[in-house]
């Protein structure tokens, strides 16, 4: 670190002025993002796994004269779990003591410290935050039916681009409300509400969506109605360069998980060097549940 000069006084040129007042800077927010906040759910301390249980629907019949009262009708299940994954650990040193020197009154001395010891929080969110996005842009779609394309000519304008997501998105909505089974990765017959579904938007497409549908003849409050308040933006610094065409994810609410196993936070103090040692363990489950809906929208312009 560079060394800091002292300004010489303007009025006795002999002596210098002395850094008298300290401004602490926050510049990281103690805030759950709210992608993060989608992802996490109720706490799971016991055991290493969760396991999700699904059941197909039943296969039709029709009614005939002869028993078959017998006949053994099992139902077509589906078993999985969400594992152990993450085991993290977070530590700051501190000693108010040594820090002292540093300082010309308890107020300046009290935020920095408090800024310090925050970092352990703050650094956990920024953990959970990029573990969130990796999750998006990470997840691959099982089968050929969720990855859904929306179609534009070579060169369409930002209007017609906007157009074609909107008339898509509606079209995809109102496809998941109905029973299918397009849209899990194990093709059981399911159906969604909207408030039973995520919008994971790229900002870019968001962005554009905003500009073009308002030069035009939709109305993009609609759209907000379709999508509802469960639409959560991706900042364009974020998304990969394999998802640079990706308008975005539509997800069951449940379809990714983040559960805390647990998290603890605990101090010990060193009377041999004066040093206040502060942890967090923050261990959590995580993974997709392949039985709920999932879908990838992606752009893709036609070749001239």
């Amino acid at each position: 670190m560079a060394a800091l000069t002292l300004n010489v006084n303007q009025f006795l040129g002999s002596i210098t002025n002395l850094i008298v007042n300290t401004r602490v800077l926050y510049t990281l927010s103690d805030n759950v993002r709210p992608i993060v906040k989608s992802f996490l759910k109720e706490a799971s301390p016991f055991g290493d796994q969760d396991r999700f249980l699904s059941a197909d629907i039943l296969a039709d019949g029709d009614y005939a004269e002869a028993s078959t009262l017998l006949t053994v009708a099992k139902p077509t299940t589906h078993e999985e779990t969400i594992s152990l994954t993450d085991q993290k650990k977070w530590k700051v040193s501190l000693t108010r003591y040594l820090l002292q020197g540093a300082f010309t009154d308890e107020f300046s001395l009290s935020s920095f410290y408090n800024l310090l010891v925050s970092m352990l929080t703050k650094t956990k969110n920024v953990f959970l935050y990029t573990k969130s996005i990796n999750a998006i842009m990470n997840w691959v779609p099982t089968i050929g039916t969720q990855t859904i394309s929306v179609n534009v000519a070579n060169g369409a304008t930002d209007e017609e681009k906007a157009t074609a997501i909107y008339l898509a998105l509606k079209d995809i909505y109102l496809n998941m409300l109905a029973p299918n089974k397009k849209y899990n990765d194990i093709e059981f017959t399911e159906d969604a509400t909207l408030e039973d579904l995520n919008f994971y938007v790229n900002a870019k497409f968001e962005n554009l969506l905003e500009v073009g549908l308002n030069s035009s003849a939709f109305n993009l409050g609609e759209l907000k109605r379709w999508i509802g308040e469960n639409k959560f933006l991706i900042p364009s610094d974020y998304v990969s360069v394999g998802n640079a065409t990706t308008i975005g994810w539509i997800w069951h609410v449940d379809k990714y998980q983040i559960r805390p196993f647990f998290d603890v936070a605990t101090s010990f103090f060193d009377a041999d060097n004066l040093v206040q040692h502060q942890y967090i363990h923050s261990w959590f489950k995580s993974g997709y549940v392949k039985a709920l809906t999932g879908v990838k929208v992606v752009l893709v312009e036609a070749v001239a």
